[in-house]
């Protein structure tokens, strides 16, 4: 029983009982879960039992990060996976602004369970810069700067085609 309401094992509750032991397991537990819960019997009645949610920080993990070189007019798709407990919110920020970026016609921000994606379509020189990426939920926050994005033009990367990557990565910084 939680909250006064009668739970079952239909449900997402698995409850098995193996001689006097009865055990209560909630697999993949959620925030409408958190209450007080007790155990009826024609025996014995336990004590009531509190289950609260258990909270994480905010971490990020890029998966990609670094310099990345684009192509002027190419697309670009920077990913993170943001984990934490509540779910952080996400906000996506260039340079030393602390303004979130603002979405439009180029500019996409998906965030849905553990990830956040930004998209840039038809990238021009003027969207070069750092890229960060912050959360933050109730236990915490964390940011960090995933990508220095290089936008080049494209006859710029035809001359520079004779160099390696590394010699380019030196060349742009």
């Amino acid at each position: 029983m939680t909250d006064g309401k009668e739970i079952s094992s239909e449900g997402h509750y698995s409850i098995k009982t193996s001689g006097l032991t009865t055990t209560l397991t909630i697999p993949e537990s959620k925030r409408e879960d958190t209450g007080e819960y007790m155990l009826t019997s024609n025996w014995v009645t336990t004590p009531e039992v509190l289950v609260k949610e258990v909270l994480a920080e905010p971490h990020i993990t890029m998966k990609l990060d670094g310099t990345l070189i684009v192509r002027a007019g190419d697309s670009v798709s920077i990913e993170a996976t943001v984990k934490g407990k509540p779910q952080p919110e996400v906000k996506w920020t260039k340079d030393d602004s602390t303004e979130e970026l603002k979405k439009g016609p180029r500019l996409q921000v998906e965030t849905g369970p553990d990830f956040s994606k930004l998209l840039l379509t038809n990238s021009k020189r003027s969207d070069s810069g750092k890229y960060i990426i912050s959360a933050s939920n109730s236990s915490g926050s964390c940011s960090t700067m995933l990508i220095l994005l290089n936008i080049i033009k494209f006859d710029v990367l035809l001359e520079l085609d004779q160099f390696s990557l590394s010699q380019l990565l030196l060349v742009l910084l």
